[in-house]
């Protein structure tokens, strides 16, 4: 067979719908295996007429096992940016050889988690043997719930979203910058600007649709343990898994770009006007679907590393901790940087590790051990995120989902990278910094990190030796 016609199996396999894959699922009874990662189960016996028999023996060589033990309304394959061809997805890929095998879940009543199932983001290769978890059947949907269904879908899972009290659909509003952290750095009455200055907003009216589902029991569990290690310190903060903190660092940007895209008022729930356009969200989807670590099991390979960064160190902080909150994003890319108190966190959501790669070439060995001021944590962010805005990539991929787990096989394929420039750089830093760079020279101007005589830049992480520069808080700080 040619490999135009092995591709267009495939394709065929994965993004085709209807009857046809219907039956085919209905008629399989082999336990899920996905691509050689699910373990078959004992062969049984099995009746089929002569017409699924013939239908069943065409292309077995090219065709990948169907899964009969999904749910087909809530299961799905799903191929992006497909121009992998037959002989890559078939090979016995390391990455590829973890055994799966299957476990069926009790239904639970609509609303309520189900008996306690693993959540969050794992690669294959570190988890080994693994139960597919799966529930025995879905909810139906109650007749009321489409009689009271709203224009809005949740952020995350994408439901549509209802009128009805304690219904798992119900509409509610999902806090970008959760209420814990409102309350603990007094930002609910703070204000953000939005599309470059066109609005403005406080904190506490940050907000994006979510199920009730979502909001309150997915989203919550994970707050939880994130509010828990800010208020230990950072030798608790730091032990967190980091999926959790990926988790955490992702919901708040794509929640800013949801409610940029997507803004509503949280009161009346009517529609705003936007600030972006709606391609922002779209460049998002990747991304999104590794959110569903918030609701589900996302077992990852293809790729050595996670498809993402965590940067955590130590701050230093002043006589009054509830002034140290700053948070900054980075449009060209998925970026984040949060200042909490004493902690520090900087993530690329979508870079495969390379900030983490970076960071430890570069910075580890000077700073490492030392709580940074302010200042020098600003400069951090500023030029990790930097250099990670240089690099892109695009992400090619197959999934395969079921109700409590999720299997994607990632490639991520480099695009061509911008040249470095210091001087944007130096620039970036003195942004970053600002608002404290301010405090410590009392200057509305801040501390320089460009010598436009030169043409150098100048740094507040390390001395002309390469050892770390000491710059502790000062008096005149909060």
């Amino acid at each position: 067979m040619s490999n135009r016609s092995k591709e267009a199996s495939l394709f065929d396999h994965l993004v085709g719908a209807g009857e046809h894959r219907r039956r085919r699922l209905q008629e399989y009874d082999e336990a899920p295996r996905a691509f050689g990662l699910l373990r078959p189960r004992r062969e049984r016996p099995r009746r089929r007429s002569s017409e699924s028999q013939d239908e069943l023996g065409q292309d077995r060589a090219v065709r990948f096992p169907i899964f009969r033990n999904f749910d087909p309304a809530g299961s799905s394959t799903f191929g992006y940016r497909l121009n992998w061809n037959a002989a890559k997805l078939s090979s016995s890929d390391a990455a590829m050889t973890s055994p799966l095998t299957h476990r069926s879940r009790p239904q639970t009543q609509r609303g309520r988690r189900p008996h306690k199932h693993k959540t969050g983001i794992f690669h294959l290769s570190s988890v080994g043997p693994v139960d597919w978890q799966q529930r025995s059947s879905s909810v139906p949907d109650q007749p009321d719930a489409l009689l009271q269904r709203v224009a809005f879908e949740c952020f995350l899972c994408g439901t549509p979203l209802n009128r009805i009290h304690d219904h798992a659909q119900q509409d509610t509003n999902e806090d970008v910058y959760p209420r814990w952290l409102q309350r603990r750095y007094d930002l609910a009455d703070l204000t953000v600007s939005f599309g470059g200055g066109q609005r403005r907003k406080k904190y506490s009216e940050i907000l994006v649709p979510a199920c009730r589902q979502c909001n309150n029991i997915y989203l919550s569990s994970v707050e939880d343990r994130i509010s828990r290690a800010v208020v230990s310190g950072f030798q608790s903060f730091n032990s967190l898994p980091k999926y959790i903190l990926f988790l955490w660092c992702a919901k708040i940007y794509y929640g800013l770009m949801h409610h940029e895209v997507q803004p509503r008022d949280g009161t009346t729930k009517l529609p705003e006007v936007p600030t972006l356009p709606p391609h922002f969200l779209k460049d998002c989807a990747w991304l999104l679907q590794l959110l569903q670590g918030f609701r589900k099991r996302v077992l990852v390979s293809g790729h050595p590393k996670l498809p993402f960064s965590i940067i955590r160190v130590p701050l230093q902080i002043g006589k009054d901790e509830s002034f140290y909150f700053q948070s900054r994003q980075m449009m060209e890319m998925p970026g984040v940087a949060l200042q909490l108190g004493r902690v520090g966190v900087i993530s690329v959501l979508d870079d495969f590790g390379h900030l983490e790669d970076v960071y430890a070439h570069a910075f580890a060995k000077t700073l490492d051990g030392h709580a940074l001021h302010p200042v020098q944590f600003w400069e951090l962010a500023a030029r990790l995120l930097y250099v990670a805005s240089l690099y892109s990539f695009h992400t090619r991929l197959i999934k395969v989902e079921g109700d409590l787990d999720m299997w994607i096989e990632y490639e991520p394929v480099d695009e061509p990278h911008r040249a470095h420039n210091l001087k944007e750089e130096a620039s970036l830093a003195h942004g970053f910094a600002l608002p404290w760079a301010r405090i410590v020279a009392n200057d509305a101007n801040g501390l320089p990190f460009w010598k436009p005589a030169t043409g150098a830049t100048l740094t507040y992480l390390m001395s002309g030796d390469k050892s770390f520069q000491e710059m502790p808080i000062g008096d005149n700080m909060p």
